[in-house]
């Protein structure tokens, strides 16, 4: 009977026993600045880096870069990786859109038809200008296969 009650003596009454000393918090000055100190570490400049040469696929520009985040005890940078996704060719064709309109302006002394009558095409709630409620515009025959007949008719 003896041995049954030991174990419950240890597990209930002896805590009770011994009280855990009350740790008292720190002021907030002195807990800002423990915090602080565990957070410091040495600044070290960006140090943006390309990994490797920028590789174009499926009409995207994927370029590896990376830049150092902090200094190691043993002098070493520890980067964090980073990439980048860009359209392929769309700066050239915006700097090529730009030159064709400045061109055309100083051949005609104004701007070109499609750029001066262009206007936002939605109004103040989002709706487009001119087209009808639940009417579908003009695709311009884009549905057209090769042989005639519409494409989504055929495939469904």
């Amino acid at each position: 009977m003896l041995l049954r009650i030991l174990p419950l003596f240890v597990a209930f009454l002896l805590p009770l026993l011994l009280q855990a000393q009350e740790k008292k918090p720190l002021p907030p000055a002195d807990a800002k600045k423990a915090f602080l100190k565990l957070l410091d570490r040495p600044k070290v400049p960006s140090d943006l880096k390309d990994e490797a040469d920028p590789v174009t696929k499926g009409g995207l520009v994927y370029t590896r870069w990376s830049f150092a985040s902090e200094k190691k005890a043993d002098g070493t940078m520890e980067r964090v990786p980073g990439l980048a996704v860009r359209q392929a060719g769309l700066r050239q064709r915006m700097a090529d859109a730009r030159l064709a309109a400045r061109a055309w302006t100083r051949e005609h002394g104004e701007d070109q038809p499609d750029i001066s009558g262009w206007s936002w095409p939605y109004d103040a709630a989002g709706n487009r200008i001119g087209a009808a409620t639940g009417v579908v515009e003009d695709t311009g025959d884009d549905n057209q296969s090769a042989g005639g007949e519409d494409a989504m008719a055929a495939s469904g």
